[in-house]
Protein backbone atom coordinates (compact mmCIF):
# COMPACT_ATOMS: atom_id res chain seq x y z
CA UNK A 1 0.00 0.00 0.00
CA UNK A 2 1.18 3.51 -0.78
CA UNK A 3 0.51 7.02 0.56
CA UNK A 4 -3.11 7.63 -0.46
CA UNK A 5 -4.18 4.15 0.64
CA UNK A 6 -2.58 4.44 4.07
CA UNK A 7 -3.77 7.99 4.70
CA UNK A 8 -7.29 7.72 3.31
CA UNK A 9 -8.27 4.28 4.58
CA UNK A 10 -6.78 5.04 8.01
CA UNK A 11 -8.77 8.28 8.12
CA UNK A 12 -11.99 6.50 7.20
CA UNK A 13 -11.38 3.69 9.70
CA UNK A 14 -10.52 6.18 12.46
CA UNK A 15 -13.70 8.16 11.84
CA UNK A 16 -15.70 4.97 12.14
CA UNK A 17 -13.82 3.94 15.29
CA UNK A 18 -14.36 7.38 16.78
CA UNK A 19 -18.12 7.19 16.24
CA UNK A 20 -18.37 3.69 17.73
CA UNK A 21 -15.88 3.92 20.61
CA UNK A 22 -15.82 7.58 21.66
CA UNK A 23 -19.53 8.23 21.03
CA UNK A 24 -19.38 12.02 20.98
CA UNK A 25 -16.65 12.57 23.54
CA UNK A 26 -13.51 14.51 22.67
CA UNK A 27 -12.24 12.90 19.50
CA UNK A 28 -9.05 12.30 17.58
CA UNK A 29 -6.99 14.94 15.85
CA UNK A 30 -7.18 13.86 12.22
CA UNK A 31 -4.14 15.95 11.25
CA UNK A 32 -1.93 13.86 13.53
CA UNK A 33 -3.75 10.66 12.61
CA UNK A 34 -2.64 11.22 9.01
CA UNK A 35 0.94 11.68 10.22
CA UNK A 36 0.67 8.47 12.26
CA UNK A 37 -0.74 6.56 9.30
CA UNK A 38 2.47 7.30 7.38
CA UNK A 39 4.92 7.35 10.31
CA UNK A 40 6.17 3.73 10.11
CA UNK A 41 7.18 4.28 6.48
CA UNK A 42 8.61 7.74 7.22
CA UNK A 43 10.90 6.13 9.79
CA UNK A 44 11.74 2.81 8.17
CA UNK A 45 12.04 3.56 4.46
CA UNK A 46 14.78 6.25 4.63
CA UNK A 47 16.79 4.23 7.14
CA UNK A 48 16.50 1.09 5.03
CA UNK A 49 17.37 2.88 1.81
CA UNK A 50 20.19 5.11 2.94
CA UNK A 51 21.73 3.74 6.14
CA UNK A 52 21.29 -0.03 6.37
CA UNK A 53 20.38 -1.11 2.84
CA UNK A 54 22.16 -4.46 3.15
CA UNK A 55 20.38 -5.35 6.40
CA UNK A 56 16.83 -4.00 6.07
CA UNK A 57 15.93 -4.74 2.48
CA UNK A 58 12.16 -4.54 2.88
CA UNK A 59 11.91 -1.13 4.53
CA UNK A 60 9.92 -2.64 7.37
CA UNK A 61 11.50 -2.88 10.76
CA UNK A 62 11.29 -0.72 13.93
CA UNK A 63 8.37 1.49 12.87
CA UNK A 64 6.46 -1.59 11.72
CA UNK A 65 6.68 -3.40 15.06
CA UNK A 66 3.69 -3.79 17.33
CA UNK A 67 5.88 -2.56 20.18
CA UNK A 68 6.36 0.81 18.44
CA UNK A 69 2.61 1.30 17.95
CA UNK A 70 1.74 0.12 21.46
CA UNK A 71 4.23 2.55 23.02
CA UNK A 72 2.68 5.38 21.01
CA UNK A 73 -0.82 4.27 22.01
CA UNK A 74 0.13 3.96 25.68
CA UNK A 75 1.70 7.41 25.81
CA UNK A 76 -1.24 8.71 23.78
CA UNK A 77 -3.82 7.36 26.23
CA UNK A 78 -1.89 8.94 29.10
CA UNK A 79 -1.88 12.32 27.31
CA UNK A 80 -5.50 11.92 26.18
CA UNK A 81 -6.64 11.68 29.77
CA UNK A 82 -4.90 15.00 30.38
CA UNK A 83 -6.72 16.71 27.51
CA UNK A 84 -4.43 16.22 24.51
CA UNK A 85 -5.41 13.96 21.61
CA UNK A 86 -2.38 14.44 19.34
CA UNK A 87 -0.25 11.49 20.52
CA UNK A 88 -3.21 9.11 20.69
CA UNK A 89 -4.07 10.13 17.14
CA UNK A 90 -0.53 9.33 15.99
CA UNK A 91 -0.66 5.96 17.77
CA UNK A 92 -4.00 5.00 16.22
CA UNK A 93 -2.69 5.99 12.78
CA UNK A 94 0.46 3.94 13.30
CA UNK A 95 -1.52 0.87 14.39
CA UNK A 96 -3.83 1.19 11.38
CA UNK A 97 -0.73 1.35 9.18
CA UNK A 98 0.34 -2.07 10.49
CA UNK A 99 -3.08 -3.51 9.74
CA UNK A 100 -3.12 -2.09 6.22
CA UNK A 101 0.40 -3.42 5.58
CA UNK A 102 -0.81 -6.87 6.69
CA UNK A 103 2.14 -7.12 9.07
CA UNK A 104 0.88 -10.46 10.42
CA UNK A 105 2.51 -11.86 7.26
CA UNK A 106 5.90 -10.81 8.66
CA UNK A 107 5.64 -12.04 12.26
CA UNK A 108 9.35 -11.61 12.99
CA UNK A 109 9.00 -7.86 12.40
CA UNK A 110 5.51 -7.42 13.88
CA UNK A 111 6.27 -9.26 17.13
CA UNK A 112 9.84 -8.00 17.57
CA UNK A 113 11.50 -8.70 20.04
CA UNK A 114 9.15 -11.49 21.23
CA UNK A 115 10.09 -13.81 18.33
CA UNK A 116 13.76 -12.85 18.26
CA UNK A 117 16.05 -9.90 17.72
CA UNK A 118 16.33 -10.12 13.94
CA UNK A 119 14.53 -7.46 11.90
CA UNK A 120 15.98 -8.39 8.53
CA UNK A 121 13.61 -7.79 5.65
CA UNK A 122 12.50 -10.36 3.14
CA UNK A 123 12.71 -8.39 -0.12
CA UNK A 124 15.69 -8.83 -2.36
CA UNK A 125 16.61 -6.82 -5.40
CA UNK A 126 16.14 -3.16 -6.18
CA UNK A 127 13.81 -1.41 -3.73
CA UNK A 128 12.59 1.16 -6.26
CA UNK A 129 11.79 -1.60 -8.74
CA UNK A 130 9.64 -3.29 -6.08
CA UNK A 131 7.79 -0.02 -5.43
CA UNK A 132 7.18 0.39 -9.17
CA UNK A 133 5.74 -3.14 -9.31
CA UNK A 134 3.28 -2.15 -6.57
CA UNK A 135 1.65 0.29 -9.00
CA UNK A 136 0.87 -2.65 -11.27
CA UNK A 137 -0.83 -4.65 -8.50
CA UNK A 138 -4.65 -4.30 -8.79
CA UNK A 139 -5.06 -4.54 -4.98
CA UNK A 140 -2.62 -1.68 -4.38
CA UNK A 141 -4.18 0.38 -7.15
CA UNK A 142 -7.65 -0.16 -5.69
CA UNK A 143 -6.53 0.85 -2.19
CA UNK A 144 -4.89 4.00 -3.58
CA UNK A 145 -8.08 4.98 -5.41
CA UNK A 146 -10.24 4.21 -2.36
CA UNK A 147 -7.90 6.14 -0.06
CA UNK A 148 -7.83 9.10 -2.44
CA UNK A 149 -11.63 9.16 -2.60
CA UNK A 150 -11.93 9.05 1.21
CA UNK A 151 -9.42 11.89 1.54
CA UNK A 152 -11.17 13.98 -1.12
CA UNK A 153 -14.55 13.44 0.57
CA UNK A 154 -13.10 14.36 3.96
CA UNK A 155 -11.46 17.56 2.64
CA UNK A 156 -14.72 18.48 0.87
CA UNK A 157 -16.64 18.07 4.13
CA UNK A 158 -14.06 20.13 6.05
CA UNK A 159 -14.28 22.84 3.41
CA UNK A 160 -18.06 23.14 3.80
CA UNK A 161 -18.02 22.99 7.61
CA UNK A 162 -19.52 19.51 7.96
CA UNK A 163 -16.32 17.91 9.30
CA UNK A 164 -13.52 18.93 11.64
CA UNK A 165 -9.77 18.37 11.60
CA UNK A 166 -9.15 18.98 15.30
CA UNK A 167 -10.68 17.05 18.18
CA UNK A 168 -14.05 18.15 19.46
CA UNK A 169 -14.19 19.18 23.10
CA UNK A 170 -17.06 18.15 25.36
CA UNK A 171 -19.45 20.96 26.20
CA UNK A 172 -18.70 22.25 29.67
CA UNK A 173 -15.15 20.86 29.64
CA UNK A 174 -12.35 23.36 29.96
CA UNK A 175 -9.42 22.70 27.61
CA UNK A 176 -6.22 21.94 29.50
Amino acid sequence: MLILGHAGISLGAAQLLERVVLKGRRGLDFRFLLVGSLLPDMIDKPVALFLFEDVFRSGRFMGHTLLFSLVLLGMGLWRYRRGSAFLLSIGVGSLLHLVLDEMWRQPAVLWWPVLGWSLAGEWTGDFFHKVWLLFLDPYVLATEVLGGLILAHFVWRVRWGQQRWKPAIDPGEEPR
